[in-house]
């Protein structure tokens, strides 16, 4: 699996979790004004945990319980075109539309705009 390192920052902004054993936490919180070093909790498979701000379970060992920063797929927007002496090419700047990226095509060696997926 393709995950990160725990972030908290990120998981208190929304983003997907995975426990080590692989896993996704159905929710996340962050008690900012409760008086505990594990101020945050992750609920996995019905049942709230205690999880430390290093995504930690425990201090010290590793749990199945222990959170991750989740892949995200990701879809971006490429032009091909083809050249005066007949190759293929794909122009170097990622668009997040197909709108935007249409909009950039360079006629009239343009053939397609498609998306690229890839995981993150």
């Amino acid at each position: 699996m393709n995950r990160k390192d725990f972030d908290l920052a990120k998981a208190k902004s929304g983003h997907p979790l995975v426990t080590r054993d692989g896993r996704t936490p159905s929710e996340f919180h962050r008690f900012e004004t409760m008086n505990s070093d594990r101020k945050n909790v992750a609920v996995i498979d019905g049942y709230g945990y205690s999880i430390n701000d290093f995504g930690k379970r425990y201090d010290g060992e590793d749990d199945p319980r222990d959170l991750f920063l989740a892949p995200v797929e990701v879809t971006m927007w490429v032009n091909v075109g083809k050249s005066a002496n007949g190759t293929y090419f794909i122009t170097p700047t990622l668009y997040e539309t197909e709108g935007e990226a249409g909009n950039n095509n360079y006629p009239p060696i343009h053939i397609a705009t498609v998306p690229v997926t890839f995981t993150i």
